[in-house]
């Protein structure tokens, strides 16, 4: 196999790099509605081979990950604990 063969070989497709960038937006507000424990499950295995701040991959996080789920009548004191810059962050999330 010739270079260019194995170079068209590992071609990524255009709908893939719309979707990892062209068209990869981040998002900063959040549906008010629960996330499954199996999709957070999932979220997590796949991150974890992603690339880390310090290029170390895959990443290592601890084999239990830690989600946190703030109960209604605690969001208050989370906010209130926020530093000023994030509370404003805190104020549109679910719940609220």
């Amino acid at each position: 196999m010739t270079m260019m063969e194995r170079i068209e070989k590992m071609r990524v497709s255009d709908d893939a790099l719309d979707l990892a960038f062209r068209k990869a937006r981040t998002y900063n507000t959040w549906l008010p509605k629960p996330v499954p424990e199996e999709l957070l499950r999932q979220l997590y295995d796949t991150l974890k081979w992603g690339p880390t701040s310090a290029n170390i991959s895959p990443a290592r996080f601890s084999d239990k990950p830690l989600v946190v789920r703030v109960p209604k009548d605690r969001r208050v004191q989370l906010r209130v604990a926020c530093r000023k810059r994030d509370k404003r962050r805190q104020s549109g999330r679910p719940g609220q």
